[in-house]
């Protein structure tokens, strides 16, 4: 009789561990319709007062891969979810083609602007399907968009050109997106948004961060505030091109967030993510927070959250908490 009751028992333990398992992690992945079972979610607050803004960068992969893992189907719940959790009042994304943009607008109900690297046509004229539109996204209810802009990076930077990658490795147009906004209160305060993807060759590069800062003097003034996002393919300790910007010597020059952040910096010290989960234990720190006139960061992170073996693109994103003084 015991021997009976023992396997009763141990057979009702089991079944409520996988239940247990199952309700913890149901969310469904509309590429393959399999039950993701594995996960890692954090989560970040929302703020609701002025002064303050999550600030977040995200090169999200474009939507060129057609099999396996990597297909944006695939990628694009686990990719919002994170999103929904971590609350960002402005998201800076790199890679995104028209309908990613579309997709993650609706999913998350936020507004987003950007133009074709190719064909220079906004979000609102249907730029052609496979170009980044280095889209910034923001919070309605935050913050308010009064001006935007797009230049490239080259000589003849008002129109899409290859600029300074020609005669490199890299094939791109290169070029930055930009914002005006307001915060969404009769008190806030107004600030610039600039969102990048650099080159990969670092002659580009460097060229272009002299352009960077060109342009955001030109276009926003010496005394705004000032955001930078971007994946800037340039790392602190190995690039020249990072330092051009960071020059503390140079009277326009930028600062990373994380160098100011008032607590310590959560998460790994590179952000390619390598796209399969725990597949990389170092590499470069390329996605970067930059700001101008701004001196208060009160959080800053790399997020690795996942859902299944994958992470929701092969960069992790990189949120700061910054607040206007």
């Amino acid at each position: 009789m015991k021997r009976y009751y023992s396997s009763v028992l141990i057979i009702c333990l089991l079944a409520a561990a996988v239940t247990a398992v199952s309700c913890d992690d149901n969310n469904l992945d509309d590429g393959s319709n399999s039950q993701v079972t594995k996960s890692s979610k954090t989560y970040t607050d929302a703020l609701n007062t002025s002064g303050a803004l999550n600030v977040m960068t995200f090169n999200i992969l474009w939507d060129k891969v057609t099999t396996g893992d990597k297909q944006w189907s695939y990628r694009r719940p686990s990719l919002v979810n994170l999103l929904n959790r971590h609350n960002p009042d402005i998201i800076g994304v790199q890679e995104a083609f028209f309908n990613q943009a579309r997709y993650i607008a609706n999913e998350i109900d936020y507004k987003y602007f950007g133009f074709g690297m190719n064909d220079g046509l906004s979000e609102t004229e249907y730029p052609d399907r496979y170009q980044s539109l280095n889209p910034i996204f923001y919070n309605p209810n935050r913050v308010i968009l009064l001006d935007k802009g797009v230049f490239w990076y080259s000589s003849e930077s008002s129109y899409p050109n290859i600029g300074f990658s020609k005669g490199t490795t890299d094939p791109y147009n290169r070029m930055c997106v930009w914002g005006k906004f307001k915060e969404n209160d009769e008190s806030g305060q107004t600030f610039y948004v600039f969102n990048t993807h650099w080159s990969t060759a670092e002659e580009s590069r460097k060229k272009g961060a002299v352009l960077l800062l060109s342009k955001i003097q030109e276009i926003a003034g010496e005394n705004a505030l000032v955001i930078c996002t971007g994946d800037f393919n340039s790392d602190p300790e190995r690039d020249e091109s990072y330092s051009i910007i960071t020059d503390a010597n140079t009277p326009l020059h930028l600062v990373n967030t994380k160098t100011i952040c008032s607590q310590k910096p959560v998460g790994p010290d590179f952000t390619a993510s390598g796209f399969v989960v725990d597949s990389r234990t170092d590499g470069w720190e390329v996605d970067h927070i930059f700001v101008r006139n701004i001196e208060t960061c009160t959080a800053h992170k790399v997020i690795t959250d996942y859902e299944g073996d994958n992470y929701p693109s092969d960069h992790w994103p990189v949120l700061s908490i910054i607040e206007f003084k």
